[in-house]
């Protein structure tokens, strides 16, 4: 098979630099399926070490490119995806199948320049199909249209039924051997939050839940990760800033709130196995969060928002709360008090993700996919 996997123009080809798409890419196509098969990821270079160990594809003149890019983001998104695809359309025609994540118009683009193979579009959220206009184009022009939850799934088609006939969904998924399970008896009276520092995160909410919680669990840690920035530790975002000062007012009437910043993939493992709790507070709805299924992996109960995937990814055994900090204390509050419950969750969630949502039963489920639209 010849396939070429295309990634937006912002997604960079880092554990460290890199989005979500960049690692569901990565653990998916390194799978035993494909090891004799012929996959390509476009993607930008992050230029450090940091980058996966798997060949990938830049266009040449990169900063060039890039410059212009940026410049037509800022007028036309349309503009913006001839930018990118254009400098490598020479090496994408020659693929069988060309697998688009999270841009749905490059479809389109391909299209008009003359691509004749088949085109996948892989959904990690609906914002670019909000015009049923805009989805009809886009489903007439792809084989396949891949969403990463059922929630994705279902939105995509209530906006444009009729093209329910070319969906399916392939769940995300965590690497099982890093983020192994941890025992709950070895844990620290310590919430963990790990996510990008955005209003849309919701860790204002958990912030005022945390100093609420205080006043019955006053050991209780709060520990934070992330930046404002992917992989960038320096950048303060005015919201950061927000939070920052938060911290130190919290911390100078006794609390315990420790912000570790944008930390190193291998070492999420570590701080999930030694927290009691993995809170989610976001404000979003998150197509299928990464963060949640490592939690699960590393047995390590969840109190989140009943947002976007992530039911659909702790099933019964999820904490699920409402967007604010009323019922974000409250879920917190139950699951630190209980610990049958903590107990309960802890054994459900890694038995769930064990049973679902492991890469190999990914990977080969995409695999499939792939052999199954190259026989029609």
């Amino acid at each position: 098979m010849k396939i070429a996997i295309l990634l937006a123009d912002i997604e960079r080809w880092s554990s460290f630099h890199g989005g979500a798409c960049a690692r569901v890419v990565y653990q998916t196509i390194t799978q035993k399926d494909f090891e004799n098969e012929d996959i390509v990821v476009f993607c930008k270079t992050c230029g450090t070490e940091y980058e996966y160990d798997l060949p990938f594809s830049a266009p040449k003149m990169t900063k060039f490119w890039f410059g212009i890019n940026k410049f037509f983001r800022k007028t036309s998104s349309s503009l913006d995806g001839w930018m990118w695809i254009l400098p490598q359309y020479r090496k994408l025609k020659k693929f069988d199948i060309i697998h688009i994540h999270n841009r749905p118009h490059y479809t389109l683009i391909l299209r008009k320049l003359g691509y004749k193979g088949i085109i996948i579009n892989h959904l990690q959220n609906d914002f670019n199909l909000s015009s049923p206009k805009f989805a009809k184009e886009v489903v007439d022009s792809s084989e396949l249209i891949i969403s990463c939850s059922e929630n994705i799934s279902s939105r995509f088609i209530e906006n444009y039924p009729e093209g329910k006939s070319k969906t399916m969904v392939i769940n995300n998924g965590a690497d099982h051997l890093l983020f192994s399970p941890g025992k709950i008896e070895d844990r620290k009276q310590q919430i963990l939050f790990m996510g990008r520092n955005d209003p849309i995160k919701g860790i204002h909410f958990l912030l005022e839940a945390y100093e609420r919680l205080l006043n019955d669990f006053p050991e209780l840690i709060l520990k934070l990760t992330g930046s404002s920035f992917f992989g960038d530790k320096e950048a303060v975002s005015p919201y950061q800033q927000k939070i920052f000062d938060t911290i130190k007012k919290i911390n100078s009437e006794g609390g315990n709130i420790e912000h570790v910043g944008y930390v190193e993939y291998e070492e999420l493992p570590v701080l999930l196995r030694e927290s009691q709790v993995f809170c989610l507070p976001s404000l979003v709805h998150d197509a299928f969060p990464l963060v949640v299924l490592e939690a699960m992996f590393t047995a390590t109960p969840v109190v989140a928002t009943r947002l976007g995937g992530t039911p659909e990814a702790v099933g019964e055994f999820g904490c699920l709360t409402d967007a604010n900090a009323d019922s974000i204390y409250e879920n917190l509050h139950l699951l630190l008090g209980d610990k049958e419950l903590q107990i309960k969750n802890s054994k459900g969630l890694y038995e769930r993700a064990i049973n679902n949502f492991t890469y190999q039963k990914i990977g080969k489920k995409q695999y499939e996919v792939y052999r199954s639209l190259l026989k029609t």
